[in-house]
């Protein structure tokens, strides 16, 4: 999936809705602490983040998002999906975030990298008011896609 972005395009509004849906497609835990039932559906409606977002899935299970929002909504994420491999490179603003119980302050000109899973899970909480630029890189192997044709020729030589 792919939103075309272009600094032209009028900015976009990301709802309370729209991170779910982004949840669900990268394994991420949302909340709203300003919002008591987040689930309401006026509630769901609310504003989080307005700008661009552009989003690339490839069929070797990578994900590649890029991000220039200004955040209008306090809100908190939590890794719920393992990958090998997650890259946060911040070009705007500055990310304060925790993997496992290690703070990190990553800025703009700063890349962080880890590994998620069970072991190693991360907690961001995003200001209100907070003008954000990112790119981030993830490994997710269980959206791993392979052709027909090699995923019967991998078959057929596990049997």
């Amino acid at each position: 999936m792919m939103n075309a972005y272009s600094p032209s395009l009028p900015e976009r509004q990301f709802s309370v809705d729209d991170f779910f849906a982004f949840g669900e497609r990268y394994g991420i835990d949302y909340r709203f602490p300003e919002l008591v039932s987040s689930r309401d559906r006026r509630k769901a409606q609310r504003v989080v983040v307005q700008g661009h977002v552009e989003e690339m899935v490839l069929s070797s299970g990578i994900s590649l998002t890029s991000s220039d929002v200004r955040v209008m909504q306090p809100y908190e994420s939590t890794s719920l999906q393992g990958s090998p491999l997650y890259t946060l490179v911040v070009l705007g603003g500055c990310i304060n975030l925790r993997v496992n119980q290690r703070e990190f302050v990553v800025r703009a000109g700063m890349a962080f990298s880890t590994r998620l899973g069970e072991q190693e899970v991360m907690h961001v909480r995003h200001a209100v008011d907070h003008p954000l630029r990112t790119l981030t890189l993830g490994i997710h192997p269980g959206q791993l896609q392979l052709p027909p044709l090699l995923a019967a020729l991998l078959h057929q030589w596990e049997c």
